[in-house]
């Protein structure tokens, strides 16, 4: 998957997007795709990656239960894989991606996006509508979410979140797509939102 330009109206959107979430053209069967290359953002210096190695223990944080939803690139987000999420003062742990912790300082977060209902689940824990992510991209962030239904009258919904970050490791931008049935899904939104606005100009 790459990020490519339009050729209807030159927006930014994933090579394997059905169409243009701006436009609607179909992407599917361009014939003409140019790819979009992206600009490594420059970190002060003065900003430490490593501060995982510094923490007092793994579960001291405030933990978050979360599941990646189809979207993701970042590496061991599969759908339906189990993500738990770890708030510091820096930014978070991510627990699940890779072969082990990984850590997303506020200043590598590009953009992010809520995600109100994005799944939903019957009292029998049955699956009966999840997210759709053909074309998530988030230059500006423009998810396409689709998908959800409802059936029955006793309904537990997920909300959820998307996240461009850069990718320090891959020296890449990835996508972090997850859902959670966990209400404090809202407030580590919330914090990733606020902790990464000061760095925003980085990523433009």
């Amino acid at each position: 998957m790459a990020i490519i330009s339009c050729p209807e109206c030159k927006e930014p959107v994933s090579s394997v997007a059905a169409s243009c979430p701006k436009c609607g053209y179909p992407i599917s069967n361009a014939t003409s795709l140019v790819p979009i290359v992206e600009k490594a953002p420059v970190f002060p210096a003065s900003i430490n990656f490593n501060f995982y190695a510094g923490a007092t223990g793994l579960f001291k944080p405030l933990a978050l239960a979360c599941n990646a939803l189809d979207g993701s690139t970042a590496l061991g987000a599969y759908p339906g894989s189990h993500i738990a999420i770890h708030r510091l003062d820096e930014g978070i742990w991510v627990h699940g991606l890779e072969a082990g912790i990984v850590t997303i300082h506020f200043a590598q977060i590009a953009s992010i996006k809520f995600l109100e209902k994005v799944k939903q689940e019957a009292k029998n824990k049955s699956v009966i509508g999840r997210a759709v992510f053909g074309a998530v991209l988030l230059g500006p962030l423009g998810a396409v979410v689709g998908g959800i239904s409802g059936a029955g009258s006793k309904i537990h919904t997920h909300d959820g979140f998307v996240m461009r970050y850069w990718d320090i490791k891959r020296s890449e931008y990835s996508l972090l797509a997850l859902e959670s049935n966990d209400s404090k899904i809202s407030s580590l939104f919330s914090m990733l939102q606020k902790g990464s606005t000061p760095f925003a100009s980085l990523h433009s």
